[in-house]
């Protein structure tokens, strides 16, 4: 079921005074260890990856469940993406569409 996957990152830190690029880091990893499940929406600006440290997002920001039943999470902000992190999900290699008319169109055509 997509709602028992596990996503690649399992916990963010949660501190309020720490900034990106500015303090240590040293600092962040003494702060609280959050799961998406332990996130509150008072949290928000306030989570960073555990890897690199970059500021984080959690999506959907105020429901456990997208509507197709996967899991909330955490994500890497894209303002970040030029800084390297073994937990950040790259974008799907493939077929993308942009319409579910392509899709269908698609799938008729094989």
């Amino acid at each position: 079921m997509a709602g028992d996957k596990q996503h690649r990152i399992a916990f963010a830190y949660c501190n309020r005074s720490w900034k990106y690029g500015k303090s240590p880091r040293d600092e962040l990893e003494k702060s609280e260890q959050v799961t998406p499940a332990e996130y509150r929406k008072e949290m928000k600006g306030d989570v960073f990856c555990p890897e690199c440290t970059t500021p984080l997002s959690r999506t959907p920001e105020d429901k456990e469940f997208f509507t197709n039943s996967r899991t909330a999470h955490f994500r890497h902000q894209k303002a970040y993406k030029h800084v390297f992190c073994s937990l950040r999900v790259s974008k799907a290699t493939g077929l993308q569409y942009q319409t579910e008319e392509e899709v269908t169109r698609a799938v008729q055509n094989e």
